[in-house]
């Protein structure tokens, strides 16, 4: 059996690099179960065209979840910051398990928006695992960039500990809440290999040994899509720079060399396959198929460790309507200038 491929957008209206994504992935595996789990208007023109690509729909709704009395847990966090985003990427994760309620048996993948997966994609590798599987950042954050599930009853159990940590600490993140719950549940939930590892090690950060040994690859939880592509503009003031390391985590690719093949396989070291790129710059070319040319040419620039800073106009426009309040505040105080634009990269 085939892991479905998962993609949640809720909220406002899907982004352009989310659409290019979706029919990137059904290119790529035209035989895979592509879905989108969503909450819009079914009319939606985008959606439509979803549908006569064989991409399954799937409406999000929080009733069904109460009828098995898992409440969608409302966070004590800023509900204006980009039209409440750090809600609805908590309440994804119930999305998936609202997805998953009506196909218990079936395992899933889920894949955030600005992932873009690879040919080398191990699927069916995923199925010799019994347990939930996410990678982390550090020593304190995980993330959802790439999750599996196998059945429906590992998924209600992973909810029912999502809602005890955000009942603790309101004013969690979808990252926190994960790295919580992997530290407290140990063996219950498996750490995906984030770090290429000679010696297999059983270091968290490099994933666990257990999951090293079934993929042999490395997948990208935020830190190399971080290095490799850039932040995101909108975050920095229009400014994409490469080759940082977000939340203090420990993983470090500088030392690495990049390749890739000719169906647009990346590896490091020529060795060791990338199963997905977490594309934080949100750079359109990565999500476009075919782009093997496109790919080339962005190995070539982190190989000679060029390109280190480029300007988005539409990334400043986005700042500059996150920030107006603080700007205007800030024009009185030298002060808040300086941390507004020391410190503007709300989300990492």
């Amino acid at each position: 059996m085939f892991p479905t491929i998962l993609f949640v957008h809720l909220g406002r209206k899907l982004p352009r690099y989310l659409i290019e994504n979706i029919w990137r992935t059904k290119k790529l595996f035209p035989e895979s179960n592509v879905v989108l789990v969503h909450n819009q208007n079914e009319n939606s023109a985008n959606l439509s065209k979803f549908v006569e690509s064989g991409v399954e729909l799937f409406f999000f709704e929080k009733r069904r979840l109460l009828e098995l009395s898992l409440e969608v847990p409302q966070l004590d966090v800023d509900t204006k910051f980009w039209k409440g985003y750090w809600q609805l990427t908590f309440e994804r994760l119930f999305a998936v398990g609202d997805y998953q309620r009506e196909n218990p048996n079936n395992p899933l993948i889920h894949v955030e928006s600005d992932v873009v997966l690879f040919p080398d994609f191990p699927f069916e590798s995923f199925l010799e695992l019994d347990s939930l599987a996410w990678p982390k950042v550090s020593n304190s954050h995980d993330v959802a960039s790439i999750v599996y599930s196998p059945n429906f009853d590992r998924y209600s159990e992973f909810m029912s500990h999502l809602i005890e940590v955000a009942k603790e600490t309101p004013s969690t993140t979808d990252m926190l809440a994960l790295s919580v719950i992997a530290a407290r549940f140990p063996g219950r939930y498996a750490a995906l290999p984030t770090m290429f590892s000679h010696d297999s090690s059983t270091n968290p950060i490099f994933g666990d040994r257990g999951s090293w040994e079934v993929f042999r690859g490395v997948f990208d939880g935020l830190t190399l899509g971080y290095w490799f592509t850039g932040r995101d503009p909108k975050n920095a003031w229009g400014v994409r720079k490469r080759y940082l390391c977000p939340l203090n985590s420990p993983l470090d690719y500088s030392s690495f060399r990049f390749s890739v093949d000719n169906l647009g396989q990346i590896r490091m070291n020529d060795e060791i396959p990338v199963f997905n790129l977490h594309v934080h710059s949100k750079n359109l070319g990565y999500f476009k198929f075919p782009n093997i040319t496109f790919l080339q040419k962005e190995v070539n620039l982190v190989n000679s460790r060029k390109s280190a800073i480029a300007f988005s106009m539409s990334g400043l426009f986005v700042s500059i309507r996150t920030h107006y309040k603080d700007l205007i505040r800030a024009a009185i105080s030298i002060e808040n200038w300086s941390k507004l634009f020391l410190g503007s990269d709300k989300k990492t």
